[in-house]
């Protein structure tokens, strides 16, 4: 059973939070009941729980500071507790008094410039205007590890995507896709593929 586009994305919205455990009981009972009714609903949740899993993952990789670090910022601030060059700059009356001359002349030689400029005769080319760097739709993706690189080479060339990211530890891949294509569609076209375990929009 397939469900109407405006439910289908009402509840997508709500998976996010759902398998974070951030919903109502209401709401999670609302979601549970629609999963249950549609199959790509379910499916949607369980690509959030892998990536969610996969994050955990990554987070665990991620080294925490050692003690050394705290030294250093601990150092760093009894070494501004003394007065620096801003804060002598303000007590001497010579130098704030040239700071004032310096800026008066950069205004003056702006003023100038931008009259000089003005004044000229504007020329155009006939060439176009360069091409404004269009949005792009990124993506979570993970290749299973029997994936060989011709294969996911062919698979990101059919949905016009590069890779922008990765591999983490975890071979979490960050994609991009222009904002032209039908993202929906690439989607469904990375998600139906046997290459690839896991393949979500990024939020």
């Amino acid at each position: 059973m397939t469900c109407s586009k405006n439910f289908y994305e009402s509840m997508r919205e709500l998976i996010p939070l759902y398998v974070k455990g951030l919903l109502s009981d209401s709401q999670k009972a609302e979601v549970e009941k629609a999963s249950d009714e549609h199959p790509e609903l379910r499916m949607e949740i369980e690509q959030w729980k892998k990536i969610q899993r996969l994050y955990k993952t990554i987070e665990g990789d991620i080294p925490q500071p050692s003690s050394a670090v705290y030294s250093r910022v601990a150092a760093r601030i009894k070494e501004h507790d003394q007065p620096g060059f801003f804060e002598r700059f303000l007590t001497s009356r010579k130098l704030t008094l040239a700071f004032i001359a310096g800026q008066f002349l950069v205004i003056l030689a702006l003023g100038i410039y931008t009259y000089i400029t003005q004044t000229k005769p504007e020329y155009r080319t006939l060439s176009a205007p360069p091409a404004k760097t269009e949005d792009s739709v990124k993506i979570h993706i993970v290749f299973k590890e029997t994936a060989a690189e011709a294969d996911i080479r062919k698979l990101l060339l059919q949905v016009h995507a590069r890779i922008i990211n990765g591999p983490s530890r975890s071979g979490l891949y960050v994609i991009e896709i222009p904002s032209r294509e039908d993202v929906g569609k690439s989607l469904s076209i990375l998600q139906g593929n046997t290459i690839a375990e896991v393949a979500e929009k990024a939020y």
